[in-house]
Order: C-alpha cells, then structure tokens, then sequence
C-alpha cells in the first residue's frame, strides 16, 4: 500500500473509532492499528516520504492514541455499552499498545505537543502544518541530565507524581510536554539522576526560569531543604 494510502486508512480507522465511542456509529469492525502503524513506520523513513509535514502527520497520531487510552482506561465515552464489541476492545488495546510500547517509533519522527483538550482526527484533518523553524529555542541548549534530575524531583516531591502503570519514557515526555522541554529518550535514561551540585545549580539557572512561578517556588523550598543547616560561629 502507498504511503498516502496507508495516512486515509488510518485516518478513516480513527473517524469510525470515535464514532463508535461517541454513538453515532452503531457498529464496529476490527481494523487493526499496529499491522497498519507499522506499515506507516516503514513507510514513513524512506526518503520521499520523510518530510517535515509527514514527521508532524506521526505526532500528531500519537496525542490522538494518548486521548483513546484514557478515555478507553477510564471509561470517559458516551458509548459504554461498545465494551462489549470484542473487535472495538482488541482495536483499543491495540492502540493502547502503541501509546505505551511504541513511543519511541512516533519519538523517532516528531515530539508530540502539550494536550491540552480532548483530541480528535478531525484536529489533524483541519491542522495545517507550520514551516519548519530554523531558530533554536532555549529549551533546545537544556541538557538531558538536567531535564531527567527535573523530573525525578517533579514526581518526588508530588507537583505532578507518576503513576503506577506509568513507565518513566511516558511520565518524562508528559512533564517536557506539561513544561515545554524538550524531550529526548536520554531524558527518561537520566530520570532519577543524582543529585549533584552542577546539576543542580544548571536547573536552577536554566530550567527553573522557564517554568511557572508556583512549581519554582515548590522546587526552590524542596533544593533549600536540602542544604545543611548554617552553622552560627558565634554561638
């Protein structure tokens, strides 16, 4: 199957999931997301379809998996009664398979945005996407120790914690995403990074400026607490 094939038959496949899940579809056939995700995989690296606009196309599905899994998870549908549907659930748990298990696959071509708001694939028809940007941000100099050490203490001192079933690739590319860092998979290979002094003072100096002030303030207490006690030489 081409390449543009392989895109409208995926995005068909996400129009009729939603549907089923919102009702106003009333049946559901299987279509099978990994088989096709990973003809799009392949498909995708070759060098005519390896553009910008394809890259973003990739990411852009992975927030749209990261919407169905919660929802599916939490049961957050009209349609409750589509649990029943053993193809609807096999396509789910597919689709939860990718969002979890083949990260670094949609990582490879695109960093997904912030969500913000449910996602659907009427956003990807409807999105034009932007050109390419030649500046680099000040998010692109942050170094993965750093961005790993920020996460680590994001969870341990409960701003945002990890959850259980949450592996830490998952956890830390949604706190780059929350904050807007940039995410790598180097990140996730320094989360819970020691906690030295030079990373420290690079997070206090690098990291901490692009961050809201209420989760500055919470890390600030938590990096003080830490110091030893000044000691009074006059005492």
């Amino acid at each position: 199957m081409e390449f543009q094939g392989i895109i409208v038959s995926i995005n068909n496949a996400f129009f009729r999931i939603e549907s089923y899940m919102s009702g106003t579809k009333n049946e559901y056939k299987y279509f099978g997301f990994i088989d096709n995700f990973t003809l799009l995989f392949i498909e995708a690296k070759k060098s005519e379809n390896f553009t910008y606009e394809n890259c973003k196309l990739i990411g852009e599905y992975w927030k749209l998996t990261e919407q169905i899994r919660v929802s599916y998870d939490k049961s957050d549908f009209d349609n409750t009664d589509a649990y029943e549907n053993e193809m609807f659930c096999k396509d789910c748990e597919e689709i939860m398979y990718l969002n979890w298990e083949r990260i670094e696959d949609f990582t490879a071509f695109s960093t997904p945005d912030e969500i913000e708001r449910k996602f659907s694939i009427t956003d990807i028809l409807n999105t034009k996407a932007l050109p390419p940007q030649q500046n680099k941000t000040k998010t692109d100099k942050l170094k993965a120790p750093v961005l790993g050490l920020f996460c680590g203490i994001i969870n341990k001192i409960g701003i945002d914690k990890r959850e259980e079933t949450e592996s830490a690739n998952i956890y830390c590319e949604r706190i780059c995403v929350k904050y807007k860092l940039l995410y790598t998979d180097r990140v996730r290979q320094n989360y819970n990074v020691n906690e030295t002094k030079k990373l420290i003072q690079e997070l206090t100096e690098k990291v901490l400026p692009l961050i809201d002030k209420e989760t500055k303030k919470l890390i600030q207490e938590y990096l003080e607490s830490k110091q030893p006690p000044k000691q009074n030489l006059y005492a």
